[in-house]
């Protein structure tokens, strides 16, 4: 499912965004923005996996449980979803 959302840029940078979009072998300034902002929200992912995992060695250690696990499955589906992705 694709949602629409229009997007008014000044012309220096729609022009960045074509030159951009055909450096990179894309038919449209379109994929290209699209791909920056997959690559953003992968960047995000991986940021709070970073925080979740210096979270996790500032605590107290101890096995995970299957408990743990699956709460910890739960919270990256949430946040999946907040996100707007697909679970």
């Amino acid at each position: 499912m694709s949602t629409v959302l229009s997007v008014e840029l000044p012309e220096e940078i729609m022009e960045f965004v074509r030159v951009e979009a055909a450096a990179n072998g894309m038919g449209e300034a379109q994929e290209y923005v699209i791909e920056l902002l997959r690559k953003e929200r992968v960047r995000k992912i991986r940021e709070y996996i970073a925080e979740a995992i210096e979270e996790g060695l500032q605590g107290e250690s101890r096995e995970m449980t299957e408990a743990d696990w699956e709460a910890l499955r739960q919270r990256v589906r949430e946040r999946s979803r907040a996100n707007g992705e697909q679970p």
